[in-house]
């Protein structure tokens, strides 16, 4: 574990405490004054801070992002090379690569001849999505999306009107916790 990481989970757990002190009797003070200024103030500094702790947050999503990658990655590698697929173990995590293929799935609105064909393929009647009036039937695009790139996964073929061309690469890691950032495992 590096320890500029320990290092920053320490500091953001520690910041996060004292700002719910801070926010918790800033709240109570807020309903017992009429001061316009005080309010005003009160709120442009919330305002202010939450973009802040809004920046940093979309930050550290960032470095999520990559390391999954990253750890995704590196772990078809090894199972290219004949590794057993197996989760990742660390004193803090149980980390559980998730790799998965996106597809750009054909719409009735962009796509009305491949949607058709799409629809036939999973036996939707038509009156159910082909109508002037509300549609009666709408696919769950996350439901089909993880089918499909099962169907990949497996070497199965995909829906007609599906372009897996275009297919991109998902990846994603599921934790469990074993130890608390910034605690010692």
């Amino acid at each position: 574990m590096r320890p500029e990481l320990v290092q920053m989970a320490k500091h953001i757990r520690d910041t996060h405490q004292g700002v719910y002190i801070l926010a918790e009797r800033m709240r109570s003070e807020v309903t017992k004054t009429v001061n316009l200024a005080d309010l005003a103030d009160t709120a442009f500094f919330a305002y202010k801070c939450a973009e802040l702790v809004d920046d940093m947050r979309k930050e550290l999503n960032k470095l999520n992002e990559l390391a999954s990658k990253m750890a995704c990655l590196v772990h078809m590698k090894h199972l290219e090379g004949g590794a057993k697929d197996e989760p990742i173990r660390t004193p803090y995590c149980t980390a559980t690569p998730e790799c998965t293929m996106q597809v750009k799935l054909p719409t009735r609105k962009n796509d009305p001849e491949a949607f058709a064909k799409f629809m036939e393929y999973y036996k939707i009647p038509r009156e159910l999505w082909d109508t002037e009036e509300t549609e009666v039937f709408r696919p769950h695009w996350p439901g089909i999306q993880a089918r499909i790139s099962q169907d990949l996964a497996a070497g199965r073929p995909v829906p007609p009107g599906v372009n897996t061309a275009t297919a991109t690469g998902v990846f994603k890691m599921r934790f469990l916790t074993k130890c608390e950032p910034g605690d010692a495992p």
